[in-house]
Formats: structure tokens, C-alpha cells, sequence
């Protein structure tokens, strides 16, 4: 895999028709994912993130619709400050 990026839409134009001409190519056209991470163009430039990658993980762990969790506490738990009277 290979990104091929600059500002000069010309000289894009021209590399990728150089590479055509060496190898077999297939260009998938404007930039959304690469290696797992996902790539979205802003007017201040380019945001990178692995974001699907986390929710993958998230869900291979168990499903993230929600619910309680369980825990050693009680469900009816109050906590108090320091000091304070229960």
C-alpha cells in the first residue's frame, strides 16, 4: 500500500501515472482509511484516528450497550467526604 499526498494536484497526477506505467495499480481514490487508522481531511488539515479500531476492541471485549456493572459496593451506596457525618 502506498498514500501518495501533496498540495501539487499535477505532480499527484503525474506520479501515480508513473507508477501505472511500472506496476499494476489500483487507486481507491480519496484517503479515508489506512492500517487501522481512519483519515478525515478538515480545513486545518488531516485528523487521524483509531477510533472504529477502539469500538472493535471495546466490542470483541463485550458489548457496549450498557447496564449495570458489577461491583463490591451495594447498590444503595452513598459515599460521604471525609469527616462528614453518615
Amino acid at each position: 500500500d502506498i498514500i501518495i499526498s501533496g498540495n501539487d494536484k499535477v505532480g499527484i497526477q503525474a506520479t501515480k501515472e508513473y507508477l501505472k506505467s511500472m506496476f499494476d495499480i489500483k487507486d481507491l481514490g480519496i484517503l479515508k482509511y489506512f492500517l487501522g487508522i481512519e483519515v478525515c481531511r478538515t480545513n486545518e488539515g488531516l485528523f487521524l484516528s483509531q477510533k472504529k479500531y477502539t469500538n472493535d476492541l471495546l466490542n470483541a471485549a463485550g458489548p457496549l450497550e450498557g447496564g449495570l456493572a458489577k461491583t463490591p459496593l451495594e447498590d444503595a451506596y452513598k459515599a460521604h467526604q471525609q469527616g462528614e457525618k453518615e
